[in-house]
């Protein structure tokens, strides 16, 4: 299911969402303000999966981070940012949660 990191970051691996998905989007859409990373390593996805995600937290204000190896990240649109590993996915929401907190 989700785990919580500090900092109000969401992980979540996408078997999981798929396979509890209204679990999923009642925590999407009843706690407010934080940011998600969906481990995909282990999931072949289609776009449409995610696009409802993506655009939520987009909408939101938040961010919105794929773990993906090299060859899935290849057809994603330019505007979702994907990493390889969950550290840098943290370490691009940490980067991310700084410039908000400073406005930029």
């Amino acid at each position: 299911m989700i785990h919580w990191e500090d900092n109000n970051i969401a992980y979540f691996k996408a078997e999981s969402l798929i396979q509890n998905k209204e679990i999923f989007f009642s925590t999407l859409t009843e706690r407010e303000g934080f940011d998600l990373i969906l481990d995909c390593k282990n999931y072949l996805f289609n776009l449409s999966e995610f696009e409802y995600i993506a655009l939520h937290q987009q909408k939101e204000g938040n961010c919105f981070v794929l773990i993906l190896s090299s060859e899935q990240s290849h057809n994603l649109p330019s505007e979702w940012i994907a990493v390889p590993t969950k550290k840098e996915a943290l370490d691009f929401i940490s980067f991310e949660q700084m410039q908000r907190d400073l406005g930029f």
